[in-house]
């Protein structure tokens, strides 16, 4: 779809608020629990314009908008043996957002782009829900300052909206998408460094839907392929 920019479009105001409980029950490891919160004058969002090639702009297209959720992260030792141990780390967020929709406000304040939205009230674009992030992790010293590191990263991240919707067309979203990122590493005591990379080794579809009443229509549907790698450092 094709996108165009929007001279009438300016800053929105965000106030934020949050309270963080942090726990270090031992050396590199952590416990945490963040609380969030956030309001926004005139918030900024994708909008589809009036076409039939699916158009998108941007525009403050309400008076208010609010965001609130919770963040957990915790890193930790699983195990320990010898010069071994198994360790992870978690990050994961819920997110809540919402954003009031005005047509005559966006009619008003813009001269190349109209909205006629099919609600007065939506969630927040490029706002997922729900976020997790999970990293298994082997780290074993061995020789002289020498250290091998694995470590197998797992990322999800839920329906997003992409695009408000406009008139009879809902909106454009994101769908979810689950995503595997392995490392290995060695470490030499000489300065030397090795690493072998893995990128998106579950190769998911990325989909992006029209949302309407009557079932999703498929907008771009599209693969990012598997990327391998491998590196040489030297630290001084």
């Amino acid at each position: 779809e094709l996108s165009y920019g929007n001279v009438d479009i300016y800053p929105s105001d965000n106030y934020n608020a949050d309270l963080k409980w942090e726990w270090f029950p031992n050396r590199n490891e952590l416990v945490s629990v963040t609380a969030f919160g956030k309001y926004i004058q005139n918030p900024i969002a994708r909008i589809t314009a009036s076409s039939s090639a699916n158009t998108t702009s941007f525009a403050n297209v309400g008076d208010t908008g609010m965001v609130y959720g919770v963040e957990f992260e915790m890193r930790k030792d699983l195990y320990k043996f010898d010069n071994s141990r198994i360790y992870t780390f978690l990050n994961a967020t819920y997110l809540n957002t919402s954003q009031e929709l005005d047509r005559e406000k966006v009619v008003t304040e813009n001269r190349s782009v109209t909205a006629d939205f099919i609600k007065d009230k939506d969630k927040m674009t490029g706002a997922s829900d729900f976020l997790a992030n999970a990293n298994l992790g082997f780290e074993h010293k061995f020789g002289q300052n020498n250290t091998f590191d694995l470590v197998a990263s797992y990322a999800y991240i839920s329906d997003n909206v992409y695009s408000l919707g406009y008139e009879q067309r809902g909106n454009i979203v994101d769908k979810a998408i689950h995503v595997m990122d392995p490392v290995a590493r060695f470490k030499f005591g000489n300065g030397i460094g090795v690493s072998l990379t893995g990128k998106n080794l579950l190769d998911p579809t990325f989909k992006r839907v029209q949302a309407n009443t009557v079932g999703d229509l498929t907008v771009k549907e599209y693969k990012q392929g598997i990327t391998l790698g491998a590196g040489v450092s030297y630290q001084f």
